[in-house]
């Protein structure tokens, strides 16, 4: 979900007005395929898949030397830091 987050506030579109953040908001069809062992590398895959005024709905996975071991759909939404 950061890496999530992060596609959000960089996406130089002003889609995060100065000062406030994107938060996780939702998580939906989390699925954990596989242990992640200490020192592995773990890959994070995140796509914008739809964006209704301040949230931002995202798909993500993560994967360990090309497999999936894990993916989830969440939602961000803009909010204020404090």
């Amino acid at each position: 979900m950061q890496a999530g987050a992060t596609l959000i506030a960089h996406r130089g579109d002003g889609s995060v007005p100065a000062g406030k953040v994107p938060v996780a908001t939702r998580l939906n069809n989390v699925k954990f395929r596989q242990i992640v062992r200490p020192g592995s590398t773990v890959v994070a895959l995140v796509e914008l898949t739809d964006r209704a005024g301040q949230a931002f709905f995202l798909a993500g996975k993560l994967q360990v030397d090309g497999k999936t071991v894990a993916q989830v759909e969440f939602a961000c939404a803009i909010a204020d830091p404090t």
